[in-house]
């Protein structure tokens, strides 16, 4: 089973981590946000994330709309913000295992923090890129 796809199911156990989609022409993108030391070790351990009270992850997946289980090859951009403007993208990078494609961004973030998420999304194809934008605050976790 894929790595990636034990991550999304494992956030999607967790309703306040619920994946999201949004759709742009013939193009869903699945995406995610929650933090770190959430993840199960042995992902983070093989996409190299570390496990943080203090460091989020995004997770991006392109699909067509006619064919859900497929994802689009793409280029990926953005940035992600705190509230006052403050740049807090350490890491966007692409995974492709058998037939899936994920962009993972890696961002540190403060207790009680909104951040704000810019993506271009510009798919190979005859359609043009599209943005992206989404909110969420993110806690630190207990010890």
């Amino acid at each position: 089973m894929r790595i990636v796809l034990a991550l999304i199911t494992s956030l999607l156990s967790l309703a306040a981590w619920a994946e999201q989609v949004i759709e742009s022409g013939p193009y869903r993108l699945h995406y995610m946000a929650m933090v770190t030391y959430d993840l199960p070790p042995e992902v983070a351990q093989a996409y190299g994330i570390t496990r943080s009270r203090k460091q989020g992850v995004a997770v991006l997946n392109l699909q067509h709309v006619d064919a859900p289980q497929v994802s689009v090859a793409s280029s990926v951009s953005g940035r992600i913000r705190n509230l006052i403007g403050q740049e807090r993208l350490d890491d966007l990078r692409e995974v492709r295992e058998q037939d899936a494609i994920y962009w993972i961004a890696t961002f540190d973030f403060s207790h009680l923090e909104t951040m704000r998420f810019d993506f271009q999304i510009d798919p190979q194809g005859p359609h043009g890129p599209f943005p992206v934008h989404f909110s969420q605050q993110f806690y630190r976790p207990p010890r």
